[in-house]
């Protein structure tokens, strides 16, 4: 009788082992394969321009479906689309290029702020631009932008667009790791959304 009950203890107790060396494994095993990500946000890099009285606002951007990700994109030129798949955006795509523009237009027009769509009533801005990105190609030694804007005054008639907006920069890229890649890229595409405010700037002043 005795002999069976410490068999049953000895039974209890391997069976309590081998259980806590499962989920032992199991939360090993989960901290092994639950990746890391770097996570990446816009910079505003334009110069303060010359204060503006005109009131202005932006509606959000529009990007490819390929951008709209959280995984860092970029296209070759062609027809493939690369991603990075432990390389992500911060937040919002759409919302953070907006905001990008948006902050790069209010430095340009003097530090005024840029207000961002929709407007109901009067709080329309007197002059409001419309972006859309086509493009963006990335070949390592630099970074190229293709998109489409507009401008409409407050009764929403276009008075400057540009329907085939391009320009590149180049980047450097120091170190060849996919990390240093992912903030090149970064880095390129937020000077490229520098120069294209700059471009709707210089044609906001001749209106």
């Amino acid at each position: 009788m005795r002999r069976s009950k410490l068999c049953l203890l000895k039974s209890c107790l391997l069976k309590s082992c081998l259980l806590g060396m499962a989920v032992v494994s199991t939360l090993f095993l989960t901290a092994c394969s639950t990746p890391s990500y770097d996570y990446y946000q816009l910079q505003v890099t334009s110069d303060t321009g010359q204060h503006a009285d005109r009131s202005l606002g932006i509606v959000e951007v529009e990007l490819p479906v390929w951008m709209t990700s959280d995984l860092l994109a970029w296209s070759d030129g062609g027809y493939r689309i690369h991603r990075l798949e432990f390389d992500r955006w911060g937040g919002d795509p759409e919302a953070m290029v907006t905001q990008t523009i948006s902050q790069n237009l209010g430095r340009l027009i003097g530090g005024k702020e840029v207000t961002t769509g929709p407007w109901f009533g009067n709080s329309r801005p007197e002059y409001v631009v419309s972006v859309k990105i086509n493009n963006v190609i990335w070949d390592r030694n630099s970074v190229a932008l293709n998109a489409s804007w507009r401008i409409e005054n407050r009764a929403r008639q276009v008075v400057a667009v540009n329907t085939e907006y391009t320009d590149k920069v180049s980047v450097e890229l120091s170190e060849p790791t996919e990390s240093k890649n992912a903030e090149t890229l970064v880095q390129g595409f937020s000077q490229l959304l520098a120069k294209l405010s700059e471009n709707m700037v210089e044609r906001l002043s001749d209106l």
